[in-house]
């Protein structure tokens, strides 16, 4: 096994990008307690994780929502506390009653209200980490030394942001991986040495760091790749950059796709815009860059 600080040789980190299933919500349930405690698929377990699981499929909302646990304590008496990303709500006291009035605020118009009462859950950035050893070895042994190194980061940079330990986001090979929220933003391929950036540049900053991205929560597979390729051609051309944008157009045939993405970026003469064109061809049932251009 490689040493807990290193890389795997065998991960392109172009591999990364656009590596996250669309999505548009993720709900996370509060289990408190060890992850020891998780079954390898959470959304097998008796109980609550069975009847949302159920329902979900039920509405159509499977893939459309991300079900997972992490090790928030529930705050209610009764039933278990649900998290809401990226509205950054807390749920309380979901019953196995109360799913069919959940699953029917999530297919309308949720913003006008629940039909129960619901909690801000913080401010600040969220980030939740996957730590799930049932699920795979590497983000049990990877995750958790990560998890550990940004409590440490966290407290002594002054970060505002809570840190969750997640059962399986996807995409074992990348781990340690988790979500930053409510940004919805992926990263991957994490050591506890690459913490100490992290927190300074991409949660105190707000920084992207290309070199960590995987994709971003309500983004296209094309999308994630126009947003990673541009990003990293703007750190290695001008060092910082912010205020990302992105937009991109998929041919008929969906073998083509072209973005533009814009950014304002560090120059001898002050922040200003720039923008590239990222052209994108689709074959072996990935994206793959073919051409990256910049504008004036």
């Amino acid at each position: 096994m490689a040493e807990l600080n290193g890389r795997d040789d065998g991960l392109v980190a172009d591999d990364l990008i656009g590596s996250v299933k669309p999505y548009a919500l993720h709900l996370a349930l509060c289990t408190g307690g060890p992850r020891e405690l998780w079954a390898a698929r959470v959304e097998e377990m008796a109980g609550i994780f069975t009847a949302l699981h159920g329902a979900l499929q039920a509405h159509g909302l499977e893939g459309t929502v991300k079900l997972t646990a992490c090790d928030d304590l529930s705050l209610s008496e009764e039933g278990v506390d649900l998290l809401l990303m990226p509205h950054m709500l807390r749920l309380p006291a979901i019953t196995e009653a109360r799913i069919e009035s959940l699953m029917k605020a999530l297919t309308t118009d949720f913003a006008r209200g629940f039909p129960f009462d619901v909690a801000p859950m913080g401010g600040g950035d969220h980030l939740f980490l996957c730590v799930h050893q049932a699920r795979d070895a590497r983000c049990g042994q990877w995750g958790e030394a990560v998890a550990q190194a940004f409590e440490r980061e966290i407290a002594s940079q002054a970060a505002i942001a809570t840190l969750h330990r997640s059962s399986h986001l996807g995409g074992h090979k990348y781990a340690a991986t988790g979500i930053l929220y409510p940004q919805g933003l992926w990263f991957g391929n994490l050591r506890p040495d690459d913490v100490p950036r992290f927190v300074a540049e991409q949660l105190n900053e707000e920084q992207l760091l290309p070199e960590f991205y995987r994709g971003r929560l309500g983004y296209s597979f094309a999308a994630q790749r126009v947003e990673g390729h541009a990003a990293r051609h703007f750190q290695r051309r001008y060092g910082r950059f912010e205020r990302l944008a992105v937009r991109v157009t998929e041919a008929a045939d969906g073998e083509r796709a072209q973005g533009q993405a814009t950014a304002s970026v560090a120059t001898d003469e002050g922040w200003q815009a720039r923008t590239v064109t990222v052209t994108l061809s689709w074959r072996a049932g990935r994206w793959h860059l073919l051409t990256i251009s910049e504008e004036g």
